[in-house]
């Protein structure tokens, strides 16, 4: 199933001409601090056209008080641009509700992102919707598929949608460690010179008990 979604990946990056292709990487490390707690600690690399490789570090907390709702709170820096780096702050708020049924498994996030003002770097308020649906088996791999729109409040203008991420990817989980791989298709909508952009992403992610 790799193969073929490497395959499917590959085929999408080589017929992009004048769109963008990327790829992704992130290694995210979870910790459980007590039975309702998470922390946890998160690098990405996103490479770009022009020299634009992003580099990104998150902090998160997270709380498991109720079974199906979980809220999140986390802190990015993002560095860009190594010419001149650009130095980019972000705070998420996150609400997840998880469902499962015979089959399938349902996530429904809702996130609200806002970066702070800073040199080069305008203040943004996005709200974005992710649906999320995950197809278990008897092995340790894990397919699924997402949507998520973005919604851009700028402040004295109503809400308008930004852009569309749609998402196809597998994970394998093996006791508290998980390795993600998939393909990402971005269309912006609110800004005509904003690339699409076909991205191939590949994560790892690990857990770490402080707490039994």
């Amino acid at each position: 199933m790799i193969a073929v979604l490497a395959l499917l990946c590959h085929s999408a990056l080589a017929q992009v001409r004048d769109d963008e292709p990327q790829v992704w990487t992130s290694l995210d490390s979870t910790m459980k601090l007590s039975p309702d707690w998470r922390a946890g600690v998160e690098l990405g690399f996103r490479t770009a056209a022009d020299d634009k490789d992003e580099l990104l570090g998150d902090l998160a907390v997270q709380s498991r008080h109720l079974d199906r709702l979980h809220a999140k709170l986390s802190y990015r820096l993002g560095l860009d641009e190594w010419q001149e780096v650009r130095v980019k702050h972000r705070f998420a708020l996150d609400a997840t509700l998880r469902m499962q049924t015979e089959g399938v498994k349902f996530r429904l996030r809702h996130r609200q992102t806002l970066r702070l003002p800073g040199a080069d770097v305008s203040m943004k308020h996005v709200l974005r919707w992710r649906a999320k649906f995950s197809f278990p088996t008897d092995s340790v791999v894990e397919p699924y598929l997402s949507g998520e729109p973005f919604l851009l409040a700028t402040p004295g203008s109503p809400v308008a949608l930004s852009k569309m991420r749609l998402t196809a990817g597998t994970s394998f989980a093996i006791s508290d460690q998980d390795f993600d791989v998939y393909y990402r298709y971005e269309h912006p909508i609110r800004d005509d010179k904003d690339p699409r952009l076909h991205i191939l992403g590949i994560g790892f992610a690990f857990g770490v008990r402080l707490y039994k």
